[in-house]
């Protein structure tokens, strides 16, 4: 019998619209006042923040959504961290992922998981207005991306898989290709955790007996709550022509082209 994990819920966390915004293109951000009463930050001066997460990953509902790669301070002179911080709608829990710079594939990560019960104030925030201008269900209609590229919009990029997941992405590189009536879509990338792209059930029972410490963000034990994860790493880049076809980072040196279930391409208005 699987195991019922229908009472770890998000609370501080929680936002019934954050994740269909998202799917439907806008930019997401999140607003966060840490508690000065944590132990770890004690004596520390109160602030308050907003990040940008710019790299999403959507499956059962639920929603990573990520800094860009190297977005830590340098450490010294030439050197930076290779860090940044992750949210999850599916859990009030919040983790720093850290992964060495020897290798361009398969980086494994270290993911310390915390309590988001450390922060007083927690909002998720959409911006922006963005329209799709390409959709792999009208395969040959280029024109509003046209459109867009001539405009020098900015744009990111939808991909459904199989599964039922998405990923949402910058785009770098906006391709159309006049006389072979074709695109290229080229993302940003990003380096995850396996675990990020698993569904949810399969995340929390990975936590084993360390869930249940992230059940009650408001605890005032729980909410000091950590542990360090490492896993294998999966590196989101893709390559996408017209129809939902395209590459993977690890088709590149290949002639592969795999199928997506659906791809659409998002220019900010």
């Amino acid at each position: 019998m699987a195991p019922d994990f229908s009472r770890y819920v998000a609370r501080h966390n929680a936002d019934s619209e954050i994740v269909a915004a998202a799917l439907n293109g806008a930019d997401i951000r999140i607003f966060l006042e840490p508690d000065e009463t944590i132990k770890t930050r004690s004596g520390t001066e109160r602030y308050i923040e907003a990040l940008e997460l710019p790299h999403l990953i959507v499956r059962d509902g639920a929603m990573w959504a990520t800094q860009r790669n190297l977005v830590s301070e340098p450490v010294s002179p030439g050197i930076v961290g290779e860090t940044y911080f992750a949210y999850f709608t599916g859990l009030d829990i919040f983790a720093s992922v850290s992964y060495p710079a020897n290798t361009a594939v398969m980086k494994p990560t270290r993911a310390q998981i915390m309590s988001t019960g450390r922060y007083k104030r927690l909002r998720w925030i959409a911006r922006g207005q963005f329209e799709a201008v390409y959709d792999s269900e009208n395969p040959d209609r280029f024109d509003a991306l046209v459109d867009a590229i001539e405009a020098g919009a900015r744009f990111k990029m939808r991909v459904d898989f199989d599964n039922g997941g998405s990923q949402i992405h910058p785009v770098i590189y906006p391709f159309y290709f006049a006389k072979q009536k074709q695109i290229q879509i080229d993302t940003e990338i990003q380096y995850f955790p396996t675990f990020m792209r698993e569904s949810r059930d399969a995340f929390l029972a990975a936590l084993g007996a360390d869930l249940d410490g992230f059940s009650d963000y408001q605890d005032l034990v729980k909410r000091e709550k950590m542990m360090t994860v490492t896993a294998s790493s999966f590196c989101a880049f893709y390559r996408v022509f017209k129809g939902a076809r395209g590459k993977r980072i690890y088709d590149l040196s290949n002639e592969a082209v795999q199928p997506f279930a659906r791809t659409i391409v998002y220019a900010e208005r």
